[in-house]
């Protein structure tokens, strides 16, 4: 499965820590119908990519699909408060409806987890003044 996880602009280690996150699992039901609901965007748009990322993806295409990269479209940068919605609309249905949490055991109690991690990671990005995109690996 691939994973998910932010990339910081400018690079500062104080912002990731210790911590690791991976937020895949926030890719896909219920997760995204819960964003979309709440008026925000699913966690892939929040993906972008660097231009060696991007002509590594566009190599294996033939030429006439290819074009050029352009930072403001492949590689947008967000404020990390975006993400801090994220985790509130996705606590808010975890509080509201449990029901939504019952895919695999644990469901409820891993979405916590991850949210508490990204909840702490992010108000480091918030207090150091950095903007993210989230990257792929497969």
């Amino acid at each position: 499965m691939p994973e998910i996880w932010p990339v910081f602009a400018p690079d500062d280690p104080a912002v990731m820590g210790d911590d690791y996150i991976d937020l895949a699992m926030f890719y896909g039901a219920p997760y995204s119908d819960i964003l979309i609901d709440a008026g925000l965007a699913p966690i892939e748009a929040y993906i972008g990519m660097s231009e060696a990322e991007f002509h590594d993806m566009t190599e294996a295409m033939p030429e006439s699909m290819r074009r050029p990269y352009v930072p403001e479209r492949d590689s947008p940068w967000f404020p990390p408060e975006a993400m801090l919605q994220i985790c509130a609309a996705i606590r808010a249905a975890l509080r509201d409806q449990p029901g939504l949490f019952t895919e695999w055991p644990q469901m409820a109690a891993h979405t916590a987890e991850l949210l508490d991690e990204t909840e702490r990671v992010f108000n480091r990005a918030v207090a150091r003044g950095v903007s993210f995109r989230l990257t792929v690996s497969a």
